[in-house]
């Protein structure tokens, strides 16, 4: 709140910083969000917002074509201008495909795809896997264990 009252009294994101003590990166993105929403920056929001490819894609494109990051935030009402700018990031790295959805959380453990020898899917459960990897080393242990005690009697 006291870097928000620093802003209005005319002072920039580093004489803030200076004057607050504060890390300038910090009070810097306050600021930048400050500028799009004036003293609404400090209020949170209630959940995360979701994009579409389409949608990400003409602000990249707006973005490439000259407008400025802080200009499309403001107008879409983005949270701050690095949204905009991560867009663009993630852009030139992966292309149009780096901006679709992608599927989150933990992928499923109970199915695994294998082929078989006709080169049709197959379904195995990793369960039965992780399960026959277990019981194969225990015989291997008691095998030894076996041979190890006969020894000692022969």
């Amino acid at each position: 709140m006291a870097a928000v009252a620093a802003f209005e009294a005319g002072y920039g994101s580093r004489a803030a910083a200076r004057r607050l003590g504060l890390p300038v990166r910090s009070v810097n993105s306050l600021y930048d969000r400050w500028v799009l929403h004036g003293k609404m920056a400090l209020v949170a929001r209630d959940r995360k917002s979701v994009y579409s490819w389409e949608f990400k894609r003409s602000i990249v494109a707006r973005f490439l074509a000259g407008e400025s990051a802080r200009q499309l935030a403001a107008e879409f009402n983005f949270s701050s201008s690095d949204l905009v700018y991560s867009w663009v990031r993630v852009w030139r790295l992966a292309g149009d495909e780096g901006l679709r959805p992608k599927k989150r959380g933990r992928k499923p453990k109970t199915l695994i795809a294998s082929l078989d020898q006709e080169g049709g899917a197959r379904v195995v459960d990793a369960a039965l896997i992780e399960e026959n990897t277990r019981l194969k080393a225990q015989v291997a242990y008691l095998k030894k264990l076996r041979d190890l005690r006969d020894q000692g009697q022969g």
